[in-house]
């Protein structure tokens, strides 16, 4: 279980960092005045005393760089400021409250966005006039629609969410949803935009000074300008439009990194689902010796591939959570007789020694039940508990296992997870608990989780985050779920194929639309009624 090292966004700092200590170090020092004229050295090749040379005034390149290269990132950065801060606020009231406004404001967006934005500007600053002012108040304008059409989506996307309906049923005020609930959601998707602005910021900066319509002679230094000077010199003395070109390519790559990385997420390397066997169940029966009468599971068969959902659902005393702890190894042996074959990965677990068992527990297989506050140990700090798996099955340092158990914490959306490391389990609500039970389990990235009613105490707002939070170790870390219900709702909502328990049989399975929509079994048929018959009462 390694991170998988995000090598875009780490380069795209790099570059920007450097490119921005450069410009930094520019306010304070320079090898020449940066205006500074020399007849004696017009057009002087890279040497010791001029590192990238001289241009055809005798000015030191190196210097004119440091500064033009400030001065378009000065550039860049109002405009975008202007453009981001007005296309927020546009973008972020259409969408969230719609309607006719958001219709026109919308259309008169597309009709801009229509047109290339340099085009745009060379006409708005044709009207305007040149100059380093006028160029900023034109790119931030311009920079509006885009913003706003992002932050729109975002926003409408947003506002159906539970949390937004949360917030409205606590009477909290639609300016503070928008700005303080639904705005830190959308930061990476709004940075990513800032990056990407920054970019077409100074590349629009590049082509209107080089077309003469930006910053003026009599203006600092910018890269543009830099280039518009050197057109002529380009076979002579090509060493000074090179030095600017550099410059300018350094900045657009390093944000175009950034950007990219910026749309980045995943913290744990996802495990490719190969479309091989994970869990063969094979004619498995169990029946107790302590007492209880009949047979718990009388011969089922359940086949399991990487990285599969699978729900086992029936009514309670069917025999799905005595499948589960026999796949798990956690039913007492001296109290019940079982038959078959449980393969895990071509292993079958039923031969497995204690030893061997162990070693396979908490590492590729985790377990999750039902109700968190029995299972957590209540004199047991929360991080401590999380990180214990590691501490069992790996050899890690006290350091390195809080840093993972950090890192899991902030995956399952534990609030501040260095405050919440140090809580024990009566400290935290239902829903935190039960992220702590899945932290707990996924810390060493298992190969199957098996979920034993993990929703049915919590209430519905925390069991529709703790669904949609498997649903992503799924599909974006590959972890199998075997998924133990006798809600059909909530099954439908997280697997992809269904196995119907009645009386320790397994009377129906396949896929879980073919399972709701043409049911076979009678069984089956009533709990699907059932399902049915309670949402109509519930509409």
């Amino acid at each position: 279980m390694r991170r998988t090292p995000n090598y875009n966004l780490i380069l795209g700092c790099t570059l920007t960092a450097a490119t921005v200590s450069v410009i930094i170090l520019g306010f304070f020092w320079t090898p020449y005045e940066p205006d500074a004229m020399s007849i004696a050295e017009r057009s002087v090749s890279p040497c010791a005393a001029h590192l990238l040379g001289t241009d055809n005034f005798g000015r030191d390149i190196l210097s004119r760089v440091m500064q033009g290269a400030g001065t378009t990132l000065e550039i860049a950065f109002l405009a975008v400021s202007i453009g981001a801060t007005c296309g927020t606020l546009i973008g972020g009231l259409t969408g969230y409250f719609g309607g006719i406004a958001d219709e026109i404001i919308m259309r008169v967006n597309d009709a801009v966005t229509a047109f290339p934005s340099v085009l745009l500007a060379l006409v708005a600053v044709a009207i305007t006039g040149g100059g380093k002012t006028n160029l900023i108040i034109v790119l931030g304008i311009l920079f509006i629609p885009s913003f706003a059409r992002v932050v729109r989506g975002e926003f409408a996307k947003q506002r159906n969410m539970d949390y937004v309906k949360n917030a409205k049923l606590m009477g909290v005020t639609n300016l503070r949803i928008m700005f303080v609930h639904i705005l830190p959601n959308i930061a990476p998707v709004l940075l990513s935009s800032i990056a990407i602005g920054f970019n077409n910021a100074v590349l629009a900066e590049a082509s209107m000074s080089f077309l003469g319509v930006g910053v003026g002679p009599t203006e600092s230094a910018s890269l543009g300008r830099m280039l518009l000077d050197a057109e002529a010199y380009l076979f002579s003395a090509p060493w000074q439009a090179l030095s600017a070109g550099f410059a300018i390519t350094i900045l657009i790559l390093g944000f175009a990194l950034i950007s990219d990385g910026m749309g980045y997420r995943p913290t744990w390397r996802p495990v490719a689902k190969r479309r091989r066997k994970m869990l063969d169940i094979k004619n498995l029966k169990v029946s107790f010796n302590d007492g209880r009468k009949g047979i718990a599971v009388s011969g089922i068969d359940l086949h399991m591939e990487a990285g599969d959902t699978l729900g086992l659902v029936g009514e309670s005393g069917s025999g799905k959570t005595v499948t589960a702890l026999t796949v798990a190894g956690l039913l007492q042996k001296d109290r019940a007789t079982v038959e078959g074959e449980v393969m895990f990965e071509g292993k079958d677990l039923l031969k497995c020694t204690v030893d061997e068992m162990r070693l396979l527990q908490g590492k590729d297989i985790g377990v999750i039940f039902q109700e968190p506050m029995t299972s957590l140990d209540p004199l047991m700090r929360i991080g401590r508990q999380i990180e214990e798996t590691v501490k069992v099955h790996c050899k890690f340092s006290a350091e390195e296992r809080r840093r993972m158990a950090l890192e899991v914490m902030r995956l399952v959306g534990l609030p501040e997870p260095d405050v919440t490391y140090k809580k024990y389990p009566h400290q935290l609500s239902g829903g935190q608990r039960q992220r702590a039970m899945i932290a707990s389990a996924f810390i060493t990235h298992p190969k199957l989780l098996i979920l034993d009613e993990p929703t049915t105490a919590l209430d519905v707002t925390i069991q529709a985050q703790i669904l949609e939070l498997l649903k992503k170790l799924n599909e974006k870390c590959g972890v199998s779920l075997l998924f133990i219900s006798h809600d059909l709702r909530v099954v439908r909502r997280v697997c992809k194929k269904v196995a119907v328990m009645y009386h320790g049989e397994i009377v129906e399975q396949g896929d879980t639309d073919q399972i709701f929509n043409n049911p076979q079994h009678e069984y089956t048929k009533r709990l699907v009624e059932a399902v049915t018959t309670r949402r109509r009462a519930n509409v």
